[in-house]
């Protein structure tokens, strides 16, 4: 069984999502404006701060060892691993270390080292070009990576569909009527990245269906079907296709050409202000400036990882992070985008001894992580000097309200209270986040199973929500 609110395979399931008040707005720490998951904004937004929580007192290891007790019984019982990191945000010292060094899958809690390795490397008001040029009766249809865009016109106040095909086309028949052009000939190229688009581990794994393709454009994440799953098997043929229709629409003759044109990789390109929504990139090579027609933007990078955070979007994973990894220096493949973390991870001062990733979504049950590379990981992004890096635990989704967690923790603490990373795979949950106690002090943790037998992991979840609610339950001794 599989709940639809996170990505795992099996048979899916509707929970209704809990009725909960929102938690309170504060100042996030890197000033960004950046919308909910929804698109929605009001200029702030929601942030730990460790600082806050330094005159609540702290649990203590034993009261902690009580909670895991009967999770560890659980886990003899039904004889699958249970494994858990429980961490004081404040001082650093760790309070539960149950195998913690033990190498595990992570399924998507892999994401928070995903996300932290991005805005790492890479400016958060980023937005991304879907862009037209021409080259005498040829149209070229160029793309950085908006796998968001919307099969119509776009709508400035969402996140998903943003910018919009139909807007783009007819900005684009504009400037071929100007220019006397009403008859071209369609040529793309969705291959922008290095290296194959999609990872052979997951067929194996029979879990392909779980993760689109990463390239230079697609519509709504390159998804068709329920709940987003079963990716199309050419999301920029789709791109055109719907791109020629619109411009069909405004007059223009148009024979759809070919995928994998002349045109260049792009590169990914910071905004010039933050509230222009516009960006500077460099056009294509062969194309001079008069040859430019029209160009789209997408939402904003921060917006996207906060997306893929919440809905625990694998397609956005992987094609944010050989984005990531292009900018970085990195081969903008599988291999060069998962060194990409593992090094930024290292550069942080963490032990990274047993990760081992695939891809950087999580999806492959080959990945490999400890407990501690987890809530290290949180712990250096909340103390990073690096504004944008100490937003990620802001990024993730609060308990009861928000993305996979919005149907867990009803009617308990840590209901409006925690944010936190799903995994899910068919043998592996995992959860990783931050939690306040009853007292204010704030803990980051991060618990998991492995083995699971008979494919049951989804039926565990509830031995990891209890215990983190116990945390949140927590009062000093």
């Amino acid at each position: 069984m599989g709940d639809v609110y996170d990505v795992v395979p099996g048979l899916l399931t509707i929970s209704a999502p809990v009725q909960a008040v929102a938690p309170p707005d504060l100042a996030s720490q890197s000033g960004l404006n950046i919308p909910d998951a929804t698109g929605q904004s009001d200029g702030q937004s929601s942030t730990l701060n460790i600082t806050d929580s330094a005159s609540a007192p702290a649990p203590t290891a034993a009261q902690i060892q009580t909670l895991w007790s009967p999770v560890a019984q659980a886990a003899q019982e039904g004889k699958w691993k249970a494994w858990a990191v429980v961490m004081d945000a404040l001082t650093g010292e760790v309070l539960l270390d149950a195998d913690g060094t033990g190498v595990h899958v992570p399924a998507s809690t892999a994401k928070i080292l995903t996300a932290t390795t991005i805005l790492t490397h890479i400016d958060a008001n980023t937005r991304l070009r879907t862009e037209t040029f021409l080259t005498d009766t040829t149209l070229h249809l160029w793309g950085e990576g908006d796998l968001l865009l919307s099969s119509d016109e776009g709508d400035p106040t969402v996140i998903d569909g943003h910018a919009g095909l139909a807007d783009l086309a007819r900005q684009t028949a504009d400037g071929l009527k100007e220019r006397g052009v009403t008859s071209v000939t369609l040529n793309w190229n969705n291959d922008i990245f290095d290296g194959p688009a999609r990872l052979s581990a997951w067929t194996t794994q029979e879990v392909a269906s779980y993760e689109g393709q990463v390239g230079a454009f697609a519509i709504d994440r390159g998804a068709y079907g329920y709940a987003r799953f079963d990716p199309t098997f050419d999301p920029g043929r789709d791109v055109a296709t719907t791109f020629a229709e619109h411009l069909r629409d405004e007059g223009i003759t148009v024979e759809l050409g070919s995928d994998g044109d002349s045109t260049p990789p792009p590169t990914v390109s910071s905004s010039d202000t933050a509230s222009s929504g516009t960006t500077t990139a460099d056009a294509p090579a062969q194309a001079s400036k008069s040859d430019e027609l029209a160009v789209v933007y997408s939402a904003t990078l921060g917006q996207q990882i906060r997306t893929m955070l919440h809905d625990s979007d694998n397609t956005l994973a992987d094609q944010l992070c050989r984005i990531a990894a292009r900018r970085a220096g990195y081969d903008a493949s599988y291999t060069g985008s998962t060194q990409m973390v593992s090094d930024t991870i290292a550069t942080m001062g963490i032990d990274t001894t047993g990760l081992s990733l695939e891809d950087c979504s999580g999806l492959s049950s080959n990945d490999r992580l400890t407990g501690h590379i987890l809530v290290d990981t949180l712990h250096a992004s909340m103390t990073s000097e690096n504004s944008q890096v100490r937003d990620v635990i802001r990024f993730l989704p609060w308990g009861g309200l928000e993305g996979t967690v919005r149907a867990r923790f009803p009617d308990t603490p840590a209901g409006g209270n925690l944010q936190a990373k799903t995994g899910s795979l068919s043998t592996v949950s995992t959860l990783a986040g931050a939690v306040s106690t009853a007292d204010g002090r704030q803990l980051l943790f991060a618990i998991g199973h492995d083995n699971v037998p008979n494919d049951g992991a989804y039926s565990t979840r509830p031995i990891l929500d209890d215990f983190v609610a116990g945390l949140a339950a927590l009062r000093a001794q």
